[in-house]
């Protein structure tokens, strides 16, 4: 039901499920979890964690990882650090894809200072920041207009052995074409180096 988008009629039968006191597990809410959030309605998928806990079932790395993601989608950055932080004090450590989705969501919303923390905590409990992560950073100083801080950026992820990716160069360039005069020269030198 969730794969045809008929999440009405999945939570509907979940909640008749529930009622039958057929027993469920995670696998089964976070299936409904995941197709809320990607519908976009992310109270119903927090109703949904709501009804998992008070069915004895707690969420897991999967349920919170879904959640974090959503919210940042939809600019909801506090909500999604204020996750993150149960995920932790659960015992569940967020992964690279986890904290790169809060380092993006900042980036956008032009909180580039907070994403670069996020990235400096996430090193500190031993998670390496990939690509996705440097290019999210990248994105945010260009958005920015600080193309000295994305090169660094950029020259930093060469360096820890991490190779930019077409998204990486392209947000360069494009930064670099936005920015102040003078830099369509280095536009050009990335352009011919990919």
């Amino acid at each position: 039901m969730c794969n045809l988008g008929q999440q009405e009629e999945a939570t509907r039968l979940l909640n008749e499920m529930v009622d039958n006191n057929i027993s469920l597990n995670i696998v089964t809410y976070n299936t409904l979890v995941d197709a809320l959030c990607k519908e976009g309605t992310i109270s119903k998928a927090v109703e949904t964690v709501d009804m998992l806990r008070k069915q004895g079932i707690e969420p897991d790395f999967v349920t919170y990882s879904t959640l974090v993601d959503a919210h940042c989608k939809e600019g909801m950055v506090s909500e999604a650090e204020d996750i993150v932080d149960v995920m932790i004090k659960r015992g569940i450590e967020p992964d690279v894809v986890t904290y790169s989705a809060l380092v993006d969501a900042h980036c956008k919303e032009g909180m580039v200072s907070e994403a670069e923390d996020i990235v400096d905590a996430m090193i500190k409990r031993g998670i390496e920041p990939n690509v996705v992560t440097y290019s999210a950073l990248v994105n945010g100083h260009c958005l920015q207009n600080e193309m000295d801080k994305a090169r660094r950026v950029f020259n930093l992820m060469i360096e820890k052995g991490c190779a930019p990716n077409i998204v990486t160069y392209s947000t360069m360039i494009n930064g670099y074409c936005k920015g102040k005069t003078g830099h369509i020269e280095e536009a050009l030198k990335l352009f011919q180096a990919t």
